[in-house]
């Protein structure tokens, strides 16, 4: 076997070949009982950092960790904002656009777009409005995320990706 066939057959992580192919199916990631105590658990799974929870609802998802990043951007989105630097709070929102829309956020990706057109223009009002948009938003989903809920009658859980906002 050459090393490129050993890279392909062993490499999992996203957009790989062998990383596509086990990504078609179902993989046992943790017990319900290991989301009793605390509804969010870090996972990694075929190369990727992931958050599993369960949320009020008692539904299960899987998130990609990156979007606990979004944390970090708000407060440098607030700085760049409060300093005028339109290159930074556009490039910001760029990049939140992009990562919402692979990571299946569609919320955060429309306030991204949001940020990145009010940077575009120097529209100072409608980027702090897209900001506390995207403050709400955040709060929103880490109470979701963080509130204890009940159980479902399920014994184990498998890999799914959440696409709900």
């Amino acid at each position: 076997m050459t090393s490129d066939e050993n890279r392909t057959l062993t490499q999992v992580g996203a957009g790989t070949p062998m990383g596509m192919l086990l990504r078609r199916y179902w993989h046992t990631i943790a017990a319900v009982a290991e989301l009793e105590d605390r509804p969010v658990k870090a996972v990694r799974l075929l190369g990727e950092d992931l958050a599993l929870y369960r949320d009020r609802a008692g539904r299960y998802g899987l998130l990609d960790r990156h979007c606990a990043h979004r944390r970090a951007d708000l407060e440098s989105l607030w700085q760049a904002l409060a300093e005028e630097s339109w290159a930074l709070v556009r490039r910001l929102g760029h990049d939140m656009k992009g990562s919402g829309r692979l990571y299946g956020l569609p919320r955060i990706s429309a306030i991204g777009a949001r940020i990145e057109a009010a940077a575009a223009g120097n529209e100072r009002c409608e980027a702090a409005l897209a900001l506390a948009a995207l403050e709400s938003y955040l709060a929103r989903a880490a109470r979701s995320l963080f509130e204890p809920a009940p159980l479902s009658a399920e014994a184990g859980l498998s890999a799914t990706r959440s696409a709900s906002d």
